[in-house]
């Protein structure tokens, strides 16, 4: 059985977008009631920054009990 561990920012818990980091590319994806909208930027040096900010929003977040 395989385990994750969530975390969640209330503050971020009402944002529309969604952000994927994936191999050298960053997927930004808007939803809302009526428009979806996304993108892909491929560059290495993005996904670096997109990673750091990921982490440091972790590192701020509270682990959710299960």
């Amino acid at each position: 059985m395989k385990l994750t561990t969530l975390y969640i920012n209330q503050s971020l818990s009402k944002m529309p977008t969604w952000t994927y980091i994936y191999a050298n590319k960053v997927a930004m994806l808007l939803f809302e009631k009526e428009q979806f909208f996304g993108f892909i930027i491929e560059s290495p040096s993005i996904v670096v920054k997109e990673k750091q900010l990921f982490n440091m929003l972790r590192m701020q977040s509270k682990k959710l009990k299960m």
